[in-house]
C-alpha cells in the first residue's frame, strides 16, 4: 500500500517543504473512503493533494506554502503556452465527453486532478456518480 506522503514524494518533490502539508494531506482525504479506494486510498489522496498544490503554483505562488490560491479555477488542461508575449491556451474540452469528467470538472485543470478522476473511474468506476464522489 502506498501512502499519501509516498505518492507526493514520488509525483511532486518540489511541494515537501511546503508546512502544511500534513493538513493538506488530512483535508484532501475527506471525501475519500478508505474501504472503496482500498491499496490506492493513499495515492488518492496524495494526487488530490498534489492537484490542490499544482492549482496554487498556477495561480502565482512563489514558493511552496505561500497559499496564494484563493479560489482561482482554470478552465481546463493546458493546451498549449508560449514565451515571448506570454500566451497560454486552456483545453476545455479534455474529458468532458466522460460523465465522471464532467461532473468534477475542477480536477480537468491540473495533470494530477486528472490522474484522480481516472483512478476513480479506476477503482470505483461509475458507481461513484451515484454517490457524490
Amino acid at each position: 500500500m502506498i501512502t499519501a506522503t509516498q505518492t507526493i514524494t514520488t509525483r511532486g518533490p518540489q511541494f515537501l517543504a511546503d508546512p502544511r502539508l500534513s493538513g493538506l494531506i488530512t483535508y484532501a482525504a475527506r471525501g475519500v473512503d478508505a474501504t472503496v479506494f482500498g491499496d490506492d486510498y493513499g495515492v488518492a489522496v496524495g494526487l488530490k493533494v498534489l492537484h490542490f498544490l499544482t492549482l496554487e503554483q498556477m495561480s502565482g505562488a512563489a514558493a511552496p506554502g505561500v497559499g496564494t490560491n484563493s479560489g482561482t479555477q482554470v478552465g481546463g488542461g493546458i493546451a498549449s503556452k508560449s514565451e515571448g508575449e506570454l500566451s497560454v491556451s486552456f483545453d476545455t474540452s479534455t474529458n468532458t465527453t466522460s460523465a465522471l469528467f464532467a461532473r468534477n470538472p475542477q480536477y480537468n485543470s491540473t495533470q494530477f486532478g486528472r490522474e484522480y478522476l481516472a483512478l476513480v473511474r479506476e477503482v470505483v468506476g461509475f458507481t461513484a456518480l451515484n454517490r457524490g464522489m
